[in-house]
This record gives structure tokens, sequence and C-alpha cells, in this order.
């Protein structure tokens, strides 16, 4: 039989004692598990935990808590396929301090998460480590209003090396933002950073040496001046890389490395405005394999591009327009 567990805290102007402090436990074990947790005002607490059955698909979790200074934290565990969580956070004032987690662990397969997050200082982390699908999405700030300082991770660090896909997207507007995602062990994995604001930090980590074909796809968008992009990338002899980041602002940097013993590798890296810089430290735009190819599209002044491609077939284009720009590109076989 389906259990269903609705919890609701309203805070009534009338009433401010019941619109603080309240905490929601739930804990569910069984088949087809349904949570749905509602909370408004201020210092909220939510805990969902549901132990899925194997033997029967689902498993759905749903907080929402209306207000500031919010707490949600949703484990999902068992071999249960397909359950799907989603945390809702915020009043639309443009204020924040909430926290939202979500685990979602040792599921057969399928498995998605959805984090929404209003105002500044806020905090979302979406941990996967299921087989087949996994999708992970987290969004922070409110265009309306201005907003600062949330932090968004992503970690679908898969410990089994089970075949499927992983999928990660986080949207972040505001100032001071920063942006993780780890897809280190997915066979293949697609993430996607978009960040409209300034000081904004991006890294994507996808690397996986152990899949037999891995796939690893990254995205990076920045809108605003300096922000920074990081994207690392690696695989086997049959592995697709494929990195691209677009910055629009000033003083942008962005750093990508793919390596690998074979396969495919791609690059492109599109910096609209003054002293961007293209991989400035280490091995940067380092790539590693057979089949290569590398853009970077520079438009301001002082551009500094780098690139280090060692293999068979390379192919490297470098466009910068403006006054005092640097390129180097070495290629090797």
């Amino acid at each position: 039989m389906k259990k269903l567990l609705l919890l609701a805290a309203f805070g009534l102007l009338a009433s401010p004692a019941f619109a603080q402090n309240n905490d929601a436990d739930v804990d569910q074990s069984g088949t087809n598990n349904f949570a749905d947790v509602d909370q408004t005002g201020t210092n909220h607490e939510a805990f969902v935990n549901q132990d899925t059955d194997p033997d029967r698909a689902g498993g759905d979790a749903f907080v929402t808590q209306t207000g500031t200074s919010q707490f949600a934290d949703v484990d999902q565990l068992g071999t249960s396929p397909n359950v799907f969580a989603e945390v809702i956070q915020g009043d639309g004032t443009g204020s924040g301090d909430n926290e939202a987690y979500v685990l979602q662990q040792r599921s057969q397969n399928n498995s998605r998460a959805i984090i929404h997050q209003d105002g500044t200082q806020n905090v979302g982390d979406i941990f996967q480590d299921t087989g087949g699908v996994n999708e992970a999405e987290i969004y922070q700030g409110q265009t309306d209003d201005a907003s600062e300082g949330n932090r968004a991770e992503i970690d679908q660090d898969r410990e089994d090396r089970s075949p499927g896909h992983a999928l990660a997207q986080v949207y972040q507007d505001g100032l001071s933002n920063e942006a993780y995602v780890d897809q280190s062990l997915a066979p293949n994995a697609f993430a996607f950073i978009d960040q409209d604001g300034e000081d904004n930090w991006a890294e994507i980590d996808q690397q996986n040496t152990e899949a037999p074909d891995p796939n690893h796809q990254a995205r990076v968008f920045q809108n605003g001046d300096l922000n920074e992009a990081q994207v690392l990338q690696e695989g086997t002899s049959t592995s697709r890389n494929n990195a691209r980041v677009a910055q629009k602002g000033d003083e942008n940097d962005a750093f990508l490395d793919q390596d690998g013993a074979g396969g495919s590798h791609v690059m492109q890296i599109t910096q609209d405005g003054n002293l961007n810089q293209a991989g400035v430290s280490g091995d940067a735009l380092f790539q590693s394999g057979l089949n290569h190819f590398l853009d970077v599209d520079q438009i301001g002044d002082s551009n500094i591009a780098t690139s280090i491609q060692t293999g068979d077939n390379h192919t490297a284009s470098i466009m910068q327009t403006g006054g005092m720009n640097e390129a180097n590109v070495q290629q090797g076989n």
C-alpha cells in the first residue's frame, strides 16, 4: 500500500509562536513512500528519511520551506528505482541563509533531485551514488533582487562503477556564488553551470579512467566581471571529452585540462571583455590523446591564451581582437 505523510506548519501573524522553530522528522520504510513537508516562518528544520523497498519502484519526497534560515535534509536510501526529491526554500524577498541537502544512495537506478533557493548565503548540496540515470538540478538566487554568497555542490561520484549516465545543472544569479560539480566516476556525464553576476566561481570535475567508454561533456556560461571557471576532464583511449566555457565581461579566467591515453578531446573558450585569460597556470588548456580540437576566441584588450597539445591529430584556432594580446600554442607527437 502506498504510504502518504503530509506535514504542514503554517505561521500566522496573530500567533508568531507557530511561525518559528518548527521541526519535522519523517522516517519511512517499505514500499512506494511519499513524504510532503510544508513549513512557513523562520528557523525550521525538516528531516526526511526513506528506506525504499527493492521490489517496488518509487519514493518521492517534497520539502517546501517559506521564509529564512531554514534547514532541510532528505535521505533516500535502499534499492528501489525511480526516486525523486525536491526542496524549495525562500520567501522571494532577497533574504536567505537556507541549507538544503539531498542524499540518494544505493538505488537500483534512476534518481532525480532538485533544489530551489531564493536570496543570499544559501547552501545546496546533492549527492547521488546510484546506478542508471542520475539527474540533479540546483537553482539559487533571483534576478529581481540582489543575491550573493550562494554555494551549490553536486556530487555524482559513482563508486560502484555501474553503467548509466549523470546529468548535473546549476543556475545561479548574483555575486560571489560558487558552483561545484563532481562526476569523476560517472561513465557518461554531462554538467552545465550558468552564472549571472560578478566574482563567481565554477568548477567541473569529470575524470574517469576506469569506465570502458567514458563520455564527458561540460558547459560553463558566466556573464559578468571577475568570474573564474575550471574544467577537468580525463578518460581512456576510447573516451570522448567535450568542454566549452563562455565568459562575457572583464577580467575573467578560464582553466581547462583534458587528459587521457587517447580518444577525442574538444575545447572551446569564448571570452568577451578586457584582461581575459584562458589557462594561465600549470598545464593550461592541456590536451593529451589522439584527436584534439581547440578553439579560443577572445575579444578585448590584454588577452592571454596558452595551449599544450600532445598526441597524433591536433587542431588549434586562436583568435584575439584588441591590443596587447598573447597566444602560445604547442603541438607535439
